[in-house]
């Protein structure tokens, strides 16, 4: 088995064909062309489906949240991906 080249996942919780994708993709994103910058501008070329699915949610979670009082929570936020997005569409929703 590959070595999982994401810091993210916890050993033995994934399969074999799902390390195989992420060291493909890994291998994928550091070899195309350009810097990271545009790499980073264009992150939809890279991400996985599953990633970007999950971004669009907690972005229309967010905007169903914008006229509710109250504070947001996110419980378990392991490395941030999640609350920064909310830190994000919050600062860009107050331009």
């Amino acid at each position: 088995m590959d070595k999982d080249p994401s810091r993210f996942r916890q050993a033995g919780r994934s399969t074999a064909s799902e390390i195989g994708s992420r060291a493909a993709l890994d291998d994928f994103f550091s070899h195309a062309g350009g810097s990271w910058v545009e790499k980073l501008e264009n992150f939809a070329s890279y991400v996985p489906r599953q990633s970007l699915t999950r971004f669009l949610c907690l972005s229309d979670i967010f905007r169903l949240a914008l006229n509710v009082q109250g504070d947001v929570i996110e419980c378990g936020v392991n490395w941030g991906g999640g609350v920064m997005t909310f830190a994000q569409l919050s600062w860009r929703s107050q331009i």
